[in-house]
């Protein structure tokens, strides 16, 4: 047996650290995105068999209180995070933004109401031309 107990090698052969095999992915070539990773060098989270995670930008917003943050969809594509404080500091005062794949986005706000007003004020609104859609965070059952 392995080290650890396993059966087999105790890890994949991985001879120039490309699949990130031992040590948590640590630099997982992916050039393309084509394994849940985001660039051509970077850590596993997210993605692929075991690489689990809530997917870019989720993880950031695990801090904060559901009742602070705002889900926003429908963005046009090349939306930034400073688009998305621009835009969403007319109702309040940001605290973050995260960036999700989908063309969606978490905001949060310094209170609550100002969320609140968030849903209520800019649901409907443009960024770059395109509608959005703005609702208040749901958390994940």
């Amino acid at each position: 047996m392995a080290k650890g107990g396993k059966k087999g090698w105790g890890g994949a052969y991985d001879p120039y650290g490309m699949w990130g095999a031992k040590g948590g992915c640590k630099g997982a070539y992916d050039p393309y995105g084509m394994w849940g990773s985001k660039g051509a060098k970077t850590g596993c989270k997210g993605g692929g068999k075991g690489g689990g995670g809530k997917g870019p930008g989720k993880a950031e917003l695990l801090g904060y209180p559901a009742d602070k943050k705002v889900w926003v969809g429908d963005l046009p594509a090349g939306c930034t995070a400073d688009d998305l404080m621009a835009h969403f500091g007319l109702a309040g005062s940001v605290q973050h933004v995260a960036l999700m794949r989908t063309g969606t986005a978490g905001v949060v706000f310094s209170d609550a109401a100002e969320a609140e007003a968030a849903v209520v004020h800019l649901n409907g609104t443009e960024i770059n031309d395109q509608a959005v859609k703005v609702e208040a965070w749901q958390q994940a059952a």
